[in-house]
């Protein structure tokens, strides 16, 4: 005779299986996305309709810490960073272009023009906008898993929507000793049990050279699928990694491509 305990054990694995053939609703009738794959379609089905993008982010993990205003336009794909705060760094900006990065320093009143690469991209503030996140999560050179959603439960079976418990938990939860694993070894899973803040979780891994990071994990809003907080891993970096925060994110303003790519007309320009 079963256990109470096997019994237990039996009923959840039933459960899991039930969920996962059916879609997920919360308290609101709304269907709540639990794949890898339907997030990235839900992501294009959103993104389609923005036309340009602003955001103050503030980013922790550096000393001192720095506060940017990102601007992006989609097409044709033109993104500004420009930094507010440290006092030394500010009116210093990023301006991707077509194929080129142009890097103003105020203090030298020059523009060093560089042809734009995966390598020199500034990944914690390109990253978060809705052009270049559809090119991330999109690029064959990365796995992309959604980890965490607002139901907080989410698994993993193999390829995109694989789970690294040891990896991704603690990026996006720092009380992780408060998460509860379970592997199923007839079902072959990871399950997560836990609260990423109702938040959907997102985590990407190169798997080739050439990119400034080691792995991302990115935070969505469940209502506007907006970025809400990326965290960055750095490759040979032995310090805390940088998490990004995204505050007064906007769409749809009407930005002038012509304001964002005009270059100080004191400022000279060279090849970097």
């Amino acid at each position: 005779m079963k256990s109470a305990f096997s019994r237990s054990i039996c009923f959840f694995l039933l459960g899991l299986i039930l969920l996962s053939s059916c879609p997920a609703l919360d308290a609101s009738g709304f269907e709540v996305i639990r794949t890898t794959d339907r997030f990235i379609q839900a992501l294009e089905e959103e993104y389609q309709g923005i036309e340009d993008f602003t955001a103050r982010l503030t980013l922790s993990g550096l000393e001192p810490p720095v506060e940017v205003l990102v601007e992006a336009i989609s097409e044709p794909r033109t993104l500004k960073v420009q930094y507010l705060s440290p006092s030394e760094m500010k009116g210093q900006f990023f301006l991707l272009e077509k194929d080129y990065l142009y890097q103003y320093m105020p203090g030298r009143e020059i523009v060093i023009k560089k042809e734009l690469t995966r390598s020199n991209i500034p990944v914690r503030a390109a990253n978060l906008t809705p052009d270049y996140l559809l090119k991330l999560i999109s690029s064959d050179d990365l796995e992309v898993n959604l980890i965490g959603g607002p139901m907080g439960f989410y698994y993993g079976s193999g390829g995109r929507n694989s789970l690294d418990m040891e990896t991704s938990v603690s990026s996006f939860n720092d009380e992780t000793e408060k998460n509860e694993t379970f592997y199923d070894f007839f079902l072959g899973s990871t399950y997560f049990l836990g609260s990423p803040e109702g938040n959907y979780v997102l985590e990407v891994i190169p798997q080739v050279e050439g990119y400034q990071f080691s792995r991302q994990v990115i935070k969505f809003s469940p209502d506007s699928l907006l970025p809400v907080e990326l965290i960055t891993h750095f490759e040979d970096s032995e310090g805390d990694p940088v998490r990004t925060i995204v505050r007064d994110a906007k769409t749809n303003i009407g930005l002038k491509r012509e304001s964002l790519t005009e270059l100080p007309d004191n400022a000279e320009v060279i090849s970097g």
